[in-house]
This record gives structure tokens, C-alpha cells and sequence, in this order.
């Protein structure tokens, strides 16, 4: 008895030693990537160290389109090119692509740039080059021999290869804020509770973290007071040195908050601005909601301020958005019809009950319709809700539920692969919904969009959208609103191509709802 004791004990000081081993070793792992990213954010940041990085990622990428494009088109198609045909080609692909990307401002950190505006510099770029080859070939190389498959096979490659690349590095660029690595230390001039939620919950729905915000100042009894993480502390000297000893790089100026106490630190900010090369943002919570271009009056310097009408107020964007939906609906409709039958037999077998489910959402214009999903839930699912009221409950904050018990073993399947949801491409055909969108919404859920209801309800919803690539289950209802609002004031054709490809991405990594 005392034997088998002392060797259950030695078990468990082995699996004790082994654990402890097992978590020492990951530790040394993370010190090591932590020291090797510091590293390489060190070499970044010196001199045009961002830009080179750039630079050199576009020409490998290039490089790579070119020999994948000239690859397959050998294996494949088993065209035997002469290489010489296509030296000059590549010299003018690398010089319009890569001027291009220059003349685009694409030499810029790409932290600095939107995942859509990046997108749009790239194929931008691509096509610019790819034409200024074929001008070369009609006007100045006329006798050469070139294969039109050669082209284009190159030209999508090249196109991938540069997206890939440039993508990641924007997520090297998070991986460095999420180990705190180059953030910017940053503080807000003026405390408004309101806006400094704003602007926090509008970095989170767009996972940015390149500022770290450390307080705020504000004048209280003709008294400047800094309030951060260990409380309140007393300005007394000037601002500029308070801010240098804190390594603060960025100010927000709250104009909510603005007066005449916060104007003296907020001129002095401005004059001294050059030679402590720190940057300065006003923030307000009207400006942030609407888009708006500004222009300096010539003769005294007033500043004109014009707010810019929404994209998705216009005719021709709309129009341009309705074509590429109906294009892509009846492509995927046909691409997909043996995965709508088998899906909607297995449906059948699993208990012979119906194969679609109706959702009563509203639509563009508030016109309320029926947005078709595969089922995945069992027969009488609300029946089931309304008798457990602990879960009715949970449901109605958010009106979704983690692990709902209602869905079954193959609807969960589904949904994970996000293939639930097919049977709404006819609602895109008829008109009612849009390929990317705002998420759909039923009547009792609207009213939560307060004053933004009427303006939401302006367009049509979407199949998939900024929640939908952006973590679902792990964003509340509020900021599901902000992205709303977002996607809404900040729309162009370049952010439903990026939500597209990163639907597809989800899709691919299976990271569907639960």
C-alpha cells in the first residue's frame, strides 16, 4: 500500500517536473520572439526604415508573380516562351508598379492606411503597370512575340504576391502593439467621458492599437491636472517638458471639451509642435461620425470646414454596388448549386423537418422582408426559447447566443463552414439585400440604433459585412452599431472588395458562428 503511495506521488512530482518544464520552455519561447520582434522594430524604425521595408517586400513580390505566372504557363498551358521576348516587360512592370505605388503615396508606412485604401493602391497599381507594358508592346517593341496567357497569369500573381505580402506586414505592425512594442504613448487634452469612449471603442472595432492612451489634462480650478493610471498629478512648469518627461508623441486635443483655459496649452502644443515633432489631433465626436474635407482661406488663415455626403447616398456608387451584387449572386448561385442540394437533403434526413428558415428582418427603405438561412436550429427553436426564460434573457442583449442549445448537430456544422447562410443570395437577386452590408437586423432591434436608424436603414443589409469578419460572438451590441456607422459614413468600393476577400478568408479558416 505505502509502495503504491510513494509511486503515486513520484507520478505526480514527474507530471509536476514535466508541466514546469513544458511552461519554462514556452516562457523562454515567448522571451525569444519578443526579443527578436524588438529587434526588428528597432531596424524599422531608423530613417526610412518603414518605406525600405515596403519597398523591398513590392520587389520580391513582383519577382515571385513573375516566376509563378511564367511557371504555370509552362506546366499547364505548355507554352515554350522565349525569355528574351519579356526582359523589357519586366523592367517597365517593376518601374510602373513600384512608380506607381510612389505617385499613390503607397511608400507611406502602411500602418498609416486602411486595409481597403492599401487594397486600392495595389490593384491600382498592378493595372497601371500591366497597361503601360501593353502601350510599350503596341508602340515601341512591335515585333516581338508575347502570349496573351503569359500576361495574365503574371499580372494575377503578381497582384497576390503583392497583397500578401504588403497584408502582412500590417499584421507584423499588430503583433508589435500587441507585445507594446512602438506604440505611441499619447494623452487627451479636455476629459470628456463620451468622446474618449468613442474614439477607444472606434481603434477596438478596427483592431488598432498604435496608441497607447496614458490619461488625460484637464483645467480644474485654474489648475492644469494630469490624471492617469496612478492618479492625479499637478502641472506646475511648462506643458512640453511635463509631456517629454511622460514620452508622450501624441496629443488629442477634446474639442467637446474645448474653452478658453484648455486654448493657451492647445496654441503652445501648435507653436512648439516643430521642433518637438510630436503629432496633434483634434477630436471631437461629431467630426469622427461624418466624413469632411478641409481648406485654409488664403487671406487670414480661417479654416473652411464641408462635410462630404456619404458614398452610399450617391446614384452612380449605388448603382456600381447593385451591378457587382447581382454579378456576384448569379456567379455564386451556380458555382454553388450541388452544395445547396446536398446541404438541403441532409437537412431533410436529419428530422424531415422544413429546410429554410425565415427571419423577418428589415430592408432598405424600412420595408420589412423575409431573409432566408438553411435551417440549423430544431423544429419550434422560439417555442424552445420562450420556455427557458434565463436563456430568453441572455438572447435579448445581444440577440445572439454563445453555444446555443438550440442548434443542431448539423446545422452546427454549417454554420461553422458559413454555408447557413447560401439560401440568401436570392435575396441579393430579388433586390432585398447586398453581398456586403450592414448586418441585418429584425424590428426590435432597430429601435437600439436610436437617431442612426433612420440612416441605417438607407441601404440594404449584407450577407457579410464589417461584424461579421470582425469577431462576432466576442463584439457587444454597441459596437456592432459603431461598425454599423462605420461601414455607413466611410464606404467606398474598395471596402466591400476588402470585406469580401476577408469573408472568404473566414470561410476558408472555417471561423463561422458557433
Amino acid at each position: 500500500m505505502d509502495s503504491g503511495r510513494e509511486k503515486s506521488f513520484e507520478q505526480q512530482q514527474s507530471m509536476a517536473l514535466d508541466l514546469g518544464i513544458r511552461r519554462d520552455s514556452e516562457s523562454k519561447a515567448a522571451d525569444w520572439q519578443i526579443r527578436v520582434l524588438r529587434m526588428v522594430w528597432t531596424l524599422l524604425n531608423k530613417g526610412l526604415g518603414h518605406q525600405l521595408a515596403l519597398l523591398i517586400v513590392d520587389i520580391l513580390a513582383i519577382l515571385l508573380g513573375i516566376l509563378v505566372g511564367w511557371f504555370l504557363v509552362a506546366c499547364i498551358l505548355g507554352l515554350k516562351e522565349n525569355p528574351s521576348n519579356y526582359y523589357h516587360s519586366i523592367i517597365i512592370c517593376y518601374l510602373g508598379v513600384i512608380g506607381n505605388f510612389y505617385a499613390l503615396q503607397g511608400y507611406k508606412p502602411t500602418y498609416l492606411r486602411r486595409q481597403e485604401k492599401e487594397l486600392g493602391i495595389i490593384i491600382k497599381s498592378v493595372t497601371f503597370g500591366w497597361l503601360v507594358i501593353f502601350a510599350f508592346n503596341f508602340l515601341v517593341f512591335k515585333s516581338a512575340g508575347f502570349s496573351r496567357y503569359m500576361y495574365g497569369f503574371v499580372y494575377l500573381f503578381v497582384m497576390v504576391f503583392l497583397m500578401i505580402g504588403r497584408f502582412s506586414l500590417k499584421r507584423l505592425y499588430r503583433r508589435f502593439w500587441k507585445n507594446n512594442i512602438g506604440r505611441e504613448r499619447a494623452i487627451i487634452i479636455g476629459h470628456s467621458i463620451e468622446v474618449t469612449n468613442k474614439l477607444r471603442a472606434l481603434f477596438r472595432i478596427q483592431q488598432f492599437s498604435r496608441f497607447k492612451m496614458t490619461g488625460y489634462l484637464e483645467r480644474r480650478n485654474g489648475e492644469m491636472l494630469y490624471s492617469g493610471d496612478d492618479g492625479e498629478q499637478l502641472i506646475s512648469g511648462d506643458l512640453n517638458s511635463f509631456l517629454e518627461e511622460q514620452e508622450i508623441t501624441t496629443v488629442f486635443v477634446a474639442l467637446d471639451e474645448y474653452s478658453g483655459e484648455i486654448q493657451p496649452q492647445f496654441f503652445d502644443l501648435l507653436v512648439k509642435y516643430e521642433n518637438t515633432n510630436r503629432q496633434i489631433f483634434t477630436l471631437s465626436s461629431w467630426l469622427m461620425d461624418m466624413s469632411y474635407t478641409y481648406n485654409r482661406d488664403e487671406y487670414v488663415g480661417l479654416i473652411g470646414i464641408n462635410r462630404l455626403e456619404p458614398e452610399l447616398n450617391k446614384r452612380f456608387p449605388m448603382f456600381i454596388k447593385r451591378m457587382m451584387d447581382i454579378a456576384g449572386s448569379l456567379f455564386l448561385v451556380f458555382a454553388l448549386s450541388p452544395v445547396f442540394i446536398g446541404i438541403g437533403a441532409a437537412i431533410k434526413l436529419q428530422d424531415r423537418g422544413t429546410i429554410f428558415h425565415r427571419r423577418r428582418v428589415v430592408g432598405r427603405n424600412g420595408i420589412h422582408f423575409d431573409a432566408l438561412k438553411f435551417r440549423t436550429m430544431i423544429q419550434d427553436a422560439d417555442s424552445f426559447l420562450n420556455s427557458r426564460p434565463e436563456l430568453k434573457a441572455k438572447f435579448e442583449t445581444n440577440f445572439k447566443l454563445r453555444n446555443d442549445p438550440r442548434v443542431t448537430s448539423f446545422g452546427r456544422i454549417i454554420r461553422k463552414l458559413s454555408l447557413d447562410e447560401l439560401p440568401q443570395l436570392f435575396n441579393v437577386l430579388v433586390g432585398q439585400m447586398s453581398l456586403v452590408g450592414p448586418r441585418m437586423v429584425i424590428p426590435e432591434e432597430l429601435e437600439r440604433y436610436g437617431e442612426f436608424k433612420k440612416e441605417r436603414i438607407k441601404i440594404r443589409p449584407g450577407i457579410s459585412g464589417y461584424w461579421q469578419v470582425s469577431g462576432r460572438q466576442e463584439v457587444d451590441y454597441e459596437e456592432r452599431i459603431q461598425m454599423d456607422r462605420f461601414y455607413m459614413y466611410r464606404w467606398t468600393i474598395w471596402m466591400d472588395i476588402w470585406l469580401a476577400l476577408k469573408t472568404i478568408q473566414k470561410v476558408l479558416k472555417m471561423e463561422g458562428a458557433l
